[in-house]
């Protein structure tokens, strides 16, 4: 049936059926595609009262390659769905960076309100939560989810952090 009643059929399976049966309806049964949206503090840490560590019943907190923090929404999004739909205990305008409260050694947050949509500089940002501009009103992003989707936080480097960079050679005697 369309709506899925009816019995299964195999891919590759045999039909049989009555001799003065001369149509057969096959329905093909369709599961929407499912994306992934999460919030990288490329490369930082969220600390513990982070928004995403905060609500354990939205995140999942993962830990990337280099050893950084990924918050996943638990809800997975199907093709063109809002954003903001995902969310259920937490609301769009807590999404910022400031309350991702992540940390990265020798570097401070570039941006308090934006998220980038590349992990590198140059991604272009996205604000979730509703700002003003000269008393109007902005409303925040919501965007439509069409594939697995990663914002990250963006880092400068912490002028306090002293760099010191130098070439040194050891004299060494390997075989005495």
């Amino acid at each position: 049936a369309p709506d899925g009643s009816g019995d299964e059929v195999a891919p590759g399976a045999g039909l049989t059926f009555a001799a003065e049966t001369t149509q057969i309806d096959l329905y093909a049964q369709y599961k929407d595609n499912e994306y992934r949206v999460a919030f990288s503090a490329n490369g930082g840490i969220f600390s513990e009262t982070s928004i995403f560590k905060t609500n354990p019943e939205e995140f999942t907190v993962e830990t990337d390659a280099s050893g950084g923090e990924i918050a996943v929404l638990k809800q997975p999004a199907t093709y063109g769905q809002k954003f903001r739909t995902l969310l259920t205990k937490v609301t769009y305008g807590d999404i910022t960076p400031a309350k991702a409260d992540a940390k990265k050694l020798g570097y401070l947050l570039a941006n308090q309100s934006y998220w980038s949509k590349a992990a590198g500089a140059g991604g272009s940002g996205v604000r979730f939560d509703d700002s003003s501009f000269f008393g109007i009103k902005i409303p925040g992003a919501n965007p439509d989810i069409t594939a697995d989707t990663t914002y990250y936080l963006s880092w400068k480097t912490d002028p306090t952090v002293l760099e010191t960079k130098a070439d040194l050679t050891i004299d060494a005697d390997m075989w005495a």
